[in-house]
């Protein structure tokens, strides 16, 4: 499923599904923290990126290692450099944590499919505060984690379609 995972691919899916069940633990684990604190750690997010290096240590041998450089730094920086860029221009429009979510995920996913992660995410965060808003629970200029939504649309990725 993962760009990093193409080897395992040839090797069946058990390793696959090792592979997407470690990083839905670590991505649940990010969401239920930023949920309940709205703070994602720094921690958090270096697991997220390491188990992406590691993946691509595995890769080495059967894809060029520029063109895996590539995908991950091209990933790294699409969605989050978005992210980035809105936050310049709208301060505190998201938080670091965020970025550093989608940098880490997009070195993963590569760049077309962070941008659709951080799409479905913007469109979840929307139809919540929609929703939170119409039933009075969410006031015009409350605060919303964003790294479930985030979360949510990394593992739609990662589970639901073809990478």
């Amino acid at each position: 499923i993962l760009f990093g995972s193409l080897p395992y691919r040839l090797q069946g899916g058990t390793m696959k599904f090792l592979n997407q069940m470690i990083i839905t633990w670590i991505l649940t684990k990010i969401a239920v923290r930023d949920w309940r604190e709205q703070k994602i750690l720094n921690q958090d997010v270096t697991i997220l990126f390491c188990f992406c290096l590691i993946q691509l240590l595995f890769c080495t041998g059967q894809i060029k290692v520029s063109t895996v450089l590539f995908h991950m730094l091209s990933g790294a920086c699409s969605a989050s450099g978005l992210l980035l860029l809105i936050t310049i221009l709208i301060p505190g429009a998201f938080g670091g944590g965020d970025i550093k979510l989608m940098a880490a995920a997009g070195s993963m996913l590569g760049p077309v499919e962070s941008l659709h992660s951080l799409a479905a995410a913007i469109f979840l965060c929307g139809i919540y505060i929609l929703a939170g808003m119409v039933s009075g629970k969410i006031k015009r200029n409350s605060v919303v984690a964003f790294g479930p939504f985030l979360c949510a649309g990394i593992l739609y990725h990662l589970w639901c379609t073809t990478i």
